[in-house]
């Protein structure tokens, strides 16, 4: 007995073509634009990308924005945190950052993380959970992408 399998001729030019594909810079370019268009609509909306709406801010830091004119947004006070992302791109990779700092204070990781010790509450604006997964909106759109740069 013997079994014959046939019409993979597509799924191996698929293959072929996944295996060949150059992942160019300009394509971690995109993703790396695409994950920051994420956090920035997060900072527009006040929740996070997976929909956790954000902690209001205390009737005290509501005074003290107030006093000196700043934005009465969440997580709005010079603007660095929204506004002063990289995407630094390779072939084969994408890193994405922003090192705003206040007297030497990194409060982007407290904000994303909370910190009992300031006493400051978990805002998450990144799309990428506890666990290192990435908001599926975000993930699926990164997939599209990639899958429209196959060409058969």
């Amino acid at each position: 007995m013997s079994v014959k399998i046939s019409g993979l001729s597509d799924v191996t030019a698929r293959l072929e073509a996944l295996e060949n594909l150059p992942l160019k810079k300009s394509l971690f370019d995109d993703i790396g634009n695409m994950a920051v268009n994420e956090i920035k609509d997060a900072f527009i909306d006040e929740r996070s990308p997976f929909g956790e709406k954000w902690q209001e801010l205390s009737a005290k830091t509501k005074e003290r924005k107030k006093k000196k004119g700043k934005s009465s947004k969440i997580l709005r006070d010079s603007g660095a945190l929204f506004s002063k992302w990289e995407v630094r791109s390779a072939t084969n990779s994408v890193t994405i950052s922003n090192n705003t700092q206040n007297n030497g204070f990194a409060y982007g990781l407290s904000h994303q993380y909370g910190s009992k010790k300031q006493n400051i509450p978990a805002r998450p604006f990144l799309p990428v959970d506890k666990n290192g997964n990435l908001e599926k909106k975000l993930e699926a759109n990164i997939k599209n992408l990639i899958i429209s740069k196959i060409k058969i």
